[in-house]
């Protein structure tokens, strides 16, 4: 008999089966699935994907870039009085 480990996890059914569907269309199955992801952690001394929360600066750079692609933008001039009301008006 080899040297094996039998490793159980409880995850979610819903999720089980839409990743079965997946390799399954690649013609493994989850089981080997997971054996292929322990060997490739092993090769890159790592997890086998990018893993990484995005910085503070990125991520208020993907807020700004929302917001601008929301927001009108409108130029005021502050020495017309309409545009004064209009900068204090909520409404707008």
């Amino acid at each position: 008999m080899s040297d094996t480990r039998i490793f159980q996890k409880r995850i979610d059914n819903q999720l089980f089966l839409r990743v079965d569907n997946i390799y399954r269309s690649l013609g493994t199955n989850v089981g080997d699935a997971f054996v292929m992801f322990l060997k490739k952690s092993e090769e890159v001394q790592g997890l086998p994907f990018e893993l990484r929360r995005p910085s503070r600066t990125e991520m208020e750079k993907q807020i700004i870039e929302m917001l601008d692609a929301k927001l009108p933008t409108k130029k005021l001039d502050f020495s017309k009085h309409e545009d004064i009301e209009e900068f204090f008006d909520e409404e707008y």
